[in-house]
């Protein structure tokens, strides 16, 4: 999900959160979880338990370039049902521009990621953008066991391509990330991605411990670098910075890009946390609060 700027030549894109974060897991049924003596520097998408995020989950940011207002963006994790009638996890980025660039060229994203609970892999991704008057609706449906997405557009033929094990798309990613437990300071972590056109490998350093303050309050947190090279969370080209609470959550309460005009960033701005269950011993963020309409 892609939030581009109205501004002469080829609009950069921004995507959703400027995220998804920004921008899961366990590839076929019979993968087994990642032990602790596990080196997860040297492995892709390795197998990794949900421990950092739960249905209920919403966060919510405000987008702005160059100091000024640009828009809105949210995340929320909820429980949902595949076709075949099974429970799957629904994570859902939301993008609007404001009123003042809708004028000149309206944003307005919705992903909805359709991720196994016990595999904790996309099985199906949902993306309806409107970027100015280009409009485009398109689905990814992902065969992990079979390793191959088919993009689906209304009125033109499927599109099937191969895929690495374990793959994630342009939201589980993030989500994938968060769940790593190996966050510290030196860290690298290697995700393989896939957007719908190609296979990317994207790649994460954790580069210090940070305290910053946004809408939503102050933070402990780690900064971290991402090189995106694919359109979906971040953005195609650019320097992007994450800002994950150092904590077994790891929620994204900062974002920065980097971009030919300027620096775009997305601030937290409103969340609820649900809580993680006792097998997850997580010290909230901040006291939930609700979701704002």
């Amino acid at each position: 999900m892609t939030g581009p700027f109205p501004f002469a030549g080829r609009p950069p894109r921004v995507a959703g959160l400027v995220l998804l974060l920004a921008l899961s897991v366990a590839g076929v049924a019979a993968a087994e979880e990642a032990g602790d003596d596990v080196d997860l520097d040297t492995l892709t998408n390795v197998p990794l338990p949900r421990r950092a995020y739960a249905p209920g989950e919403f966060l919510s940011y405000r987008i702005a370039w160059a100091g000024l207002p640009a828009g809105k963006a949210s995340m929320s994790v909820l429980n949902g049902k595949a076709e075949d009638g099974r429970p799957v996890l629904w994570l859902v980025s939301i993008t609007r521009s404001n009123r003042a660039v809708s004028a000149i060229y309206p944003v307005k994203d919705r992903v909805v990621s359709h991720v196994d609970p016990v595999t904790n892999l996309p099985e199906r991704i949902d993306i309806a953008q409107r970027h100015g008057r280009r409009q485009r609706i398109r689905a990814i449906v992902f065969d992990q066991a079979g390793r191959k997405a088919t993009t689906l557009w209304a009125g033109r033929k499927p599109v099937t391509m191969p895929t690495p094990p374990r793959v994630q798309d342009i939201v589980s990613c993030l989500y994938y990330f968060r769940d790593r437990p190996d966050l510290a300071p030196g860290s690298v972590a290697t995700i393989d991605v896939n957007d719908g056109k190609r296979n990317w490998k994207l790649t994460v350093r954790v580069e210090g411990r940070e305290r910053v303050t946004v809408p939503a309050g102050s933070y402990d947190t780690l900064r971290v670098e991402a090189e995106v090279r694919f359109e979906g969370m971040f953005l195609d080209q650019g320097q992007v910075r994450l800002w994950l609470t150092d904590d077994v959550r790891h929620v994204p309460v900062q974002v920065s890009v980097k971009i030919p005009i300027g620096w775009v960033f997305a601030e937290l701005t409103d969340m609820a946390l649900p809580p993680l269950g006792p097998e997850r011993s997580a010290v909230p963020v901040g006291a939930p609060v609700a979701p704002t309409p």
